[in-house]
């Protein structure tokens, strides 16, 4: 029923699966998404909701995007839009419990949803051939690595509210220091002070440069086989 009407969906917004510019689209989301506060703060009055619009949008729009995706990668995008929705809402929860597991669930949910995206667009990765699509796949991955751990870090925060040295109610700067970190730029403003925090920082590095050394790899070596296989094929024709 749920890979029925994703595929009904897909079929109404991308009628052409040989086209790569929805792929570039995503990519767009992506730094509309990492690029809020410069015109969200001045434009958009109510920013928290605004953001988690925002969210709701790329992860609908990503969902869709994939090419026969599983149930359990359709199942936590569901969740995690309803999860946002839910919370952009605004409706004041009164029992603390409630808003405690409503708020682990806000961080959980999308950890389980970007981790099985990352790990199908790393499969997308692998598959797809030498393309303006594959260099899309590559920077959107790129993107999910950091949003991933940007929720991890929420998570953290959310179980030790001593993690880090800032507080927990502005959610974009768990965005902000898991590029930072990803992209080595370093730590000044930011900093980890529990174990768990430390131990995660140290994990995204290590993953931020694991990816971009091995598939830019991936995409050189694809692209010198494919080079390779042309110009045989051209020698044997003359």
């Amino acid at each position: 029923m749920i890979k029925r009407i994703h595929q009904h969906t897909r079929t109404l917004l991308f009628k052409n699966d040989k086209e790569d510019w929805p792929y570039l689209v995503q990519v767009i989301f992506l730094f509309l998404l990492i690029g809020f506060p410069i015109y969200g703060g001045t434009v958009i009055p109510n920013t928290v909701v605004a953001f988690n619009i925002l969210y709701i949008v790329f992860i609908f729009y990503g969902i869709v995007l994939l090419e026969k995706p599983s149930i359990s990668l359709l199942g936590t995008a569901m969740a995690t839009i309803i999860i946002l929705v839910f919370k952009s809402s605004e409706e004041e929860i009164q029992s603390e419990t409630v808003a405690y597991w409503i708020s682990l669930s806000e961080s959980i949910l999308p950890i389980i949803y970007f981790t099985l995206l990352g790990l199908r667009l790393i499969a997308d990765t692998l598959a797809e051939k030498v393309s303006a699509k594959l260099l899309y796949i590559s920077i959107a991955n790129y993107f999910t690595i950091g949003i991933l751990f940007s929720f991890i870090f929420q998570l953290i925060h959310l179980t030790d509210v001593h993690a880090f040295n800032f507080p927990p109610e502005i959610k974009y700067n768990y965005l902000y220091m898991s590029f930072i970190i990803m992209s080595t730029v370093g730590l000044g403003d930011m900093l980890p002070l529990s174990m768990a925090a430390k131990s995660a920082i140290i994990i995204e590095s290590i993953s931020g440069q694991l990816y971009l050394t091995f598939f830019v790899a991936i995409i050189i070596g694809k692209f010198l086989a494919e080079n390779s296989q042309k110009n045989s094929q051209s020698n044997e024709n003359q």
